[in-house]
């Protein structure tokens, strides 16, 4: 069984593309078969092109599944810090921050 055989898509997790999954964006399955942007548990040249590797897209259905990565370069957003439903994610290797744009609250964990 693949890596990507083995994803579980995050729950209410979607990537905004309108084109795909009546408008929740493309499944992990879908990311490692169809996409192209990984091969053998790493980013494709594709991938790395299309800005894939999370940080830049926030595409953790990307990282985790298809290449066989966490959300994250160490495992920052994992359990998730934010509070209130805020949206952990990489900004490097070692540091990480909350998005709370859609919570109603703000401060760097999403709790004020």
């Amino acid at each position: 069984m693949s890596t990507a055989d083995q994803c579980v898509d995050t729950p209410d997790w979607h990537n905004g593309y309108a084109g795909a999954n009546s408008g929740l964006g493309w499944t992990c399955l879908e990311y490692a078969q169809d996409q192209g942007w990984c091969a053998n548990g790493d980013f494709t040249t594709a991938g790395v092109s299309a800005g894939a590797g999370g940080v830049t897209y926030r595409y953790p259905e990307d990282n985790c599944c298809a290449c066989g990565k966490q959300t994250s370069g160490s495992g920052l957003c994992i359990p998730n810090p934010c509070a209130n439903n805020g949206i952990c994610y990489a900004t490097s290797d070692t540091t990480a921050q909350c998005d709370c744009s859609s919570t109603g609250y703000t401060g760097t964990t999403c709790s004020t």
